[in-house]
């Protein structure tokens, strides 16, 4: 099984880049010969779609490195990996999940993380180590907690019953498959979650998932 591993990250949080790089994990992770991992930068500027750095396991796509426009960025960064690399799964990890006092205080603990990692049950199209789920106030009362005060899910999600019903923060894995299908379609979504979602990337590709479920019905029944 072959993992690509995406360590999200920005040069704000290169304290927790570095901590993750000195765990136990992070240094199976990358002598593994089935592993490729890269840390994500995201750099409006570069004159091309993205940049790979592979003596450095830096992947640099060209996108805002804001936090409003995150959907973006994983948009461009899971495109990128379709486009250069082979993998049977994704694994995004923000380099902040080592952050035990911010990870704790929300029920995340790196830990879990491990746990789930290392466990076969994660191995799914969409999965994760912790299951979420927001409604339409909720995400507006937390974008407003970040500063945010432009966000108007109702565009997106004309009810709460419109919301996938988890969607996993923090660390997520994702099929080739289904990278494949949020490479050829996520573009519109991710920038719909800009305008107006605050660029809730995590949101982004459990609402992307839900659109690829309903793809893969299609499919079953047209073979039947």
């Amino acid at each position: 099984m072959k993992k690509l591993i995406c360590v999200y990250t920005c040069q704000r949080d290169v304290e927790f880049l570095n901590k993750l790089k000195q765990t136990d994990w992070y240094k199976e992770a990358t002598a593994d010969k089935n592993n490729t991992v890269f840390s994500v930068y995201a750099d409006p500027t570069i004159g091309e779609e993205y940049i790979i750095d592979k003596q450095n396991n830096t992947l640099i796509v060209k996108a805002e490195e804001e936090y409003s426009k995150l959907s973006l960025k994983t948009y461009q960064m899971i495109k990128a990996c379709v486009d250069f690399e082979e993998f049977d799964y994704l694994i995004k990890v923000d380099s902040t999940i080592v952050d035990d006092l911010t990870m704790n205080s929300r029920g995340m603990r790196f830990e879990t993380f491990l746990n789930k990692y290392y466990s076969r049950s994660l191995y799914e199209d969409y999965d994760g180590p912790w299951f979420l789920s927001v409604t339409n106030k909720n995400i507006i009362n937390w974008f407003k907690m970040q500063g945010i005060s432009h966000t108007n899910p109702y565009k997106v999600f004309k009810s709460d019953e419109d919301i996938p019903s988890f969607y996993s923060g923090k660390s997520y894995i994702v099929g080739y498959e289904f990278c494949k299908y949020i490479s050829k379609n996520g573009k519109p979504l991710a920038e719909l979650m800009v305008e107006h979602v605050g660029g809730a990337e995590d949101l982004t590709i459990a609402t992307l998932y839900e659109e690829y479920k309903k793809t893969l019905n299609i499919s079953d029944m047209s073979l039947r």
